[in-house]
């Protein structure tokens, strides 16, 4: 596999060609795509099929480290939607990982004894492809969270603290680090007057897209 582009430490032009005007953007279409990596007919037939079903997006930075010419780059597969992500197989589960079922409030997961995942916000800055939650951000049924993003999180934290034998919280998504820092503080603070609970963790890839 050629993998010849040469690797960047900040996000370059598009096609590092010296063109200015893409670096903050997210990179959500083929035409901006396109600014960027040599797209395949493949690739472009599936971003276009991915509307009103998957969501997608790349950021600048992450785009930067894609080789442009090299459809199977890792990094290139792991954001650029593929044909194959959208073949229906038979028997194929809405929610392989089970989150509704292991729903117990809201937000809380739990999967279990003695952790639970708590999905606290839908977005994230880059799409991951092999996402095994990406069932919430399509038109088929299947959600995050069983009411609503914006709802309380007073059951939430009742459920965990009605349950002791919880002590590990693991806080995901979408991702975490998408919420400002104050109410992450929020969030986490709460977490730690419960005293059962002695490891509160933040499932994130923000540092590795970067936001400019």
């Amino acid at each position: 596999m050629r993998n010849s582009a040469p690797r960047t430490t900040g996000t370059e032009s598009p096609k590092r060609s010296g063109t200015t005007g893409a670096g903050t953007c997210r990179i959500t279409n083929v035409r901006k795509a396109q600014q960027w990596i040599n797209l395949t007919p493949g690739e472009e037939r599936a971003i276009e099929k991915s509307a009103g079903k998957y969501r997608w997006s790349v950021t600048p930075y992450y785009a930067s480290l894609m080789d442009p010419d090299d459809p199977d780059c890792p990094v290139r597969r792991q954001a650029v939607p593929a044909l194959g992500e959208l073949a229906e197989f038979t028997g194929a589960e809405v929610d392989p990982v089970g989150d509704m079922f292991y729903r117990k409030t809201n937000r809380v997961v739990h999967k279990y004894p003695d952790l639970v995942i708590m999905p606290i916000t839908e977005a994230c800055p880059v799409y991951c492809r092999h996402c095994t939650r990406k069932f919430h951000t399509t038109d088929v049924e299947g959600s995050y969270f069983r009411d609503d993003e914006g709802e309380s999180y007073d059951e939430d934290l009742r459920y965990i603290a009605e349950h002791p034998e919880i002590r590990d919280v693991l806080l995901t998504g979408g991702d975490p680090l998408s919420y400002r820092d104050g109410k992450l503080e929020e969030i986490v603070s709460r977490l730690r007057a419960i005293p059962s609970v002695e490891i509160i963790r933040i499932g994130s890839r923000f540092p590795v897209p970067k936001i400019s």
